[in-house]
């Protein structure tokens, strides 16, 4: 039986031809209760050597500050060992929650 935190938020990646990037498809809340799975998956990229990762939000229907906080790190520790971390494709709300936490986003794909 799936915990609630895997109902409440869903991440599929698909890695490119570039063996550096991948895009991350999230879908559902990111919040205290889900945001492990995020982090789980982040460093299945991070150990395959992938340091270009883009995350795709348009599904993403809510984030709390510890969203927030997950994504400020995450951005830099990517830039610290010379990664990259995109956001793209958030709903309006999302993207306040980002720029109140001054989380980067990239206003198009």
């Amino acid at each position: 039986m799936a915990s609630d935190s895997l109902l409440r938020l869903d991440c599929t990646f698909t890695a490119s031809a570039d063996v550096a990037s991948a895009t991350v498809q999230v879908r559902g809340e990111l919040d205290l209760q889900t945001v492990e799975l995020l982090r789980g998956t982040v460093d299945v990229l991070l150990t395959a050597g992938r340091r270009r990762i883009t995350m795709d939000l348009h599904q993403l229907t809510a984030i709390d500050r510890t969203g927030v906080l997950f994504l400020t790190a995450l951005q830099h520790d990517l830039s610290t060992h010379r990664g990259d971390l995109c956001l793209v494709n958030a709903t309006t709300p999302i993207r306040a929650a980002l720029r109140h936490g001054q989380v980067r986003y990239a206003e198009t794909a």
